[in-house]
């Protein structure tokens, strides 16, 4: 006899490695969430005792245990394969939620029937603001980025929650961020889920693309926090050279995939350029201040300086084919 799915949410935890940090996560749900939800964790073939560790701590939790890892793009396909929801929530493990917010999204999506993605806003341990949402890569961005356009308007947002001063809102957005997702399971479906060509960079801004380009609109709803960890060493001023080339081919990946060979290229161009300018000027700020802000200038000057060469030089080969 068939019975009704009675749970709203499949919520899709992607976990490698870290089982504390996936623990963490998982309660934080369970304490914060009224809806009724179903959990379900694909580690990605994790090296260590990772999903031994889950299933022992989480029995009541359904476990999927990738054989290779799949990226993150590959984890959530397997999990959505598994869920019978109208809709996902996809979350990276480092992730912490906040009272009400899953309930709050799932409010939101379900008052308008062209909201297909929506995201919430997004803060660092620490309590200070993060970007959670943004433009789409685009020939237009890359140009607000030569201008620093966009980095202008994350400062004043970042100033203003600081000061308590910024109060969030929903609002269409090129994409949200892949740490949280709620997503309608039957435009996931449709749309054939996440591209698994994206490793792990971009593919959420992939997918955001073919939901616009679908008729549907993306949503950040700023109103409500997470916190996110961001792997922890992975924060901005640490990302290692690897990482950094790893974002920039998965940008390039998204271009080849979207836009024209001519944009492409005016993109690259753009992109170096930026990281270049921004680099030094970051690496002249540092000569004017001292202690911790020295240091974070110098940290993200040296980024940049890495961004710079992963256009540059480390590209160049694949540019040549576009």
């Amino acid at each position: 006899m068939n019975t009704k799915y009675n749970y709203i949410v499949d919520i899709i935890v992607v976990s490698y490695k870290n089982a504390d940090m996936t623990i963490r996560c998982i309660e934080s749900i369970q304490k914060t969430t009224k809806s009724n939800y179903n959990i379900l964790v694909v580690d990605n073939a994790s090296p260590d005792d990772t999903a031994n560790i889950l299933k022992s701590t989480l029995p009541e939790i359904n476990i999927i245990e990738n054989d290779k890892n799949l990226g993150y793009a590959g984890a959530v396909n397997v999990g959505a394969k598994q869920s019978k929801a109208p809709f996902l929530l996809i979350s990276n493990n480092d992730v912490i939620y906040h009272e009400n917010v899953i309930d709050s999204l799932l409010n939101l999506i379900q008052s308008n029937e062209n909201i297909a993605v929506c995201g919430p806003g997004q803060e660092y341990s620490s309590g200070s603001w993060q970007i959670a949402s943004g433009d789409l890569p685009s020939l237009s961005l890359a140009w607000k980025h030569i201008f620093f356009i966009e980095q202008f308007y994350n400062t004043v947002r970042k100033l203003l929650k600081q000061a308590k001063l910024y109060k969030g809102k929903s609002r269409k957005v090129g994409y949200v961020d892949g740490a949280v997702m709620l997503i309608r399971k039957n435009v996931f479906d449709a749309l054939n889920g996440f591209d698994e060509d994206f490793s792990f960079y971009t593919e959420e801004a992939d997918f955001c693309k073919r939901v616009a380009m679908a008729g549907f609109d993306v949503v950040s709803d700023s109103s409500v926090i997470v916190t996110h960890f961001r792997g922890g060493a992975n924060n901005f001023g640490n990302l290692k050279d690897e990482n950094i080339r790893d974002l920039v081919l998965s940008k390039v990946l998204y271009c080849k995939k979207h836009l024209s060979k001519e944009e492409i290229k005016k993109i690259v161009r753009l992109e170096k350029t930026h990281s270049y300018i921004y680099s030094k000027f970051l690496n002249f700020l540092s000569f004017f201040v001292f202690g911790k802000l020295k240091t974070k200038f110098q940290s993200k000057s040296k980024v940049m300086k890495s961004f710079y060469n992963a256009w540059s030089v480390e590209l160049n080969n694949e540019i040549e084919k576009i």
